[in-house]
């Protein structure tokens, strides 16, 4: 090699070499703390929002309500409760944060969706302190209150969805309404295409189960939004349990007003999900019969509770635009759901645990034709649309009038005519 060639390599690796060791000091000097605590910060206690204000807000219930949208009785038994998981230990170098403060810091961002900025100067404490308590105080309240608030199901609780959708939708043996949603984030670094859905936009998919009172039974959350509905269905911890009959769903049994056959107590779906025992679906595809529409028509009235009881959730979140560049990052962890859960756990927190429950739920049925032998799911749909009691008064939700279900159709005319077009 020539020697002038040589050097002239060695030269420039040299410079290479100063530059990145340049490059690596200004970083080191840029990141090192300028304040142990920022004299801003060390003054909390008499500068700040909750030294100066709290106090004096919890002497004023609709201030109060309006800062951080629960009333001083929830809040108080809401921190008692988790206190313990809340409180730090003083040290000489400084004083923790009280769970007070951590309490109304959260709430307050769940209530507003301030950036962490603003909160910073509202409360006087560091950018990464706010981040830290709010993530670990919605975990807190997850952990706390999902068993409260969402308690696992039992034989009575699904026999009470029965009765409930019975009486609200009338359609019998049906245990909730399951459906996923879409919630809309913003893309997360590094992340590619996980997260963009079909709809052309980044999203977590929120997969849930609704009773007639828009109550959740079950959730999952954080599924990536390029993920369809069964799959996310199928390898969820509830889709699991439901494939191997670990939900406690009691035993079947026959339609109102009829005899036989027993049939299965089912949750209702749309057409992304397929059938199963415990699992109905709509007819698809063009050329339906009557019967078919009219079944359609019923399926989907019972279905639309879930798709109210997301609109309640999704009001919440999208009003918060700072929840949603969080919301990706906080999938993996229990600290998700509280987030979304955080306005209605103003409920939780007063023990009324059964607003707050979720059922996701698919209808199953059997064929007309033959009622011995084993069940066709194929076919099954065709004796829900025929077996309806011809006594049992029902309630039309577009006209608002009584009418009585015959075997062979509703006798309201305005409910016939929106099934069959």
């Amino acid at each position: 090699m020539d020697p002038v060639m040589q050097k002239i390599d060695e030269a420039i690796l040299l410079i290479v070499l100063r530059r990145q060791r340049r490059m690596r000091q200004e970083e080191e000097r840029s990141s090192r703390r300028r304040f142990w605590v920022h004299p801003m910060v060390s003054n909390r206690f008499s500068t700040g929002y909750f030294g100066n204000i709290y106090s004096q807000l919890r002497s004023y219930p609709t201030k109060f309500f309006n800062f951080t949208r629960m009333s001083v009785p929830l809040f108080d038994d809401l921190l008692e409760r988790l206190r313990p998981r809340l409180t730090r230990m003083d040290t000489v170098m400084r004083s923790s944060v009280s769970p007070e403060e951590r309490m109304l810091v959260t709430l307050r961002f769940l209530a507003t969706g301030q950036s962490y900025a603003s909160l910073h100067h509202y409360f006087l404490l560091g950018l990464s302190t706010v981040s830290k308590i709010i993530k670990e105080t919605c975990v807190a309240i997850w952990e706390e209150l999902h068993n409260v608030v969402m308690p696992e199901p039992t034989e009575d609780i699904w026999e009470s969805v029965v009765d409930t959708f019975w009486e609200k939708t009338q359609f019998p043996n049906c245990i909730g309404a399951l459906d996923g949603k879409h919630i809309r984030v913003k893309k997360p670094p590094h992340s590619g295409s996980s997260y963009f859905n079909y709809k052309k936009y980044f999203s977590v998919v929120l997969l849930a189960l609704s009773d007639a009172h828009l109550k959740f039974l079950f959730v999952d959350v954080g599924a990536y939004g390029s993920q369809g509905d069964a799959r996310i269905f199928r390898e969820s911890a509830f889709g699991r349990r439901l494939h191997e009959g670990r939900l406690n769903i009691p035993e079947s049994r026959p339609l109102p007003c009829t005899e036989e056959p027993s049939l299965p107590l089912v949750m209702v779906a749309d057409e992304a999900f397929g059938l199963a025992e415990n699992l109905m679906r709509p007819y698809s595809g063009t050329g339906l019969s009557r019967q078919q529409k009219i079944f359609n028509y019923r399926l989907s009235r019972a279905r639309h509770v879930v798709e109210c009881a997301f609109g309640g959730v999704i009001e919440v979140v999208t009003s918060c635009p700072a929840i949603l560049s969080i919301i990706p990052h906080g999938t993996d962890s229990p600290g998700f759901p509280g987030c979304l859960g955080g306005p209605a756990l103003k409920e939780a927190a007063g023990l009324q645990a059964a607003e707050l429950e979720v059922t996701v739920v698919e209808a199953a049925m059997v064929p007309a034709e033959d009622f011995s032998g084993p069940v066709d799911r194929g076919r099954e749909r065709h004796l829900f649309i025929q077996a309806s009691p011809s006594s049992s008064p029902a309630h039309c939700f577009r006209c608002q009038k009584r009418f009585f279900m015959s075997a062979t159709e509703p006798r309201c005319d305005l409910l016939y005519y929106s099934s069959v077009l």
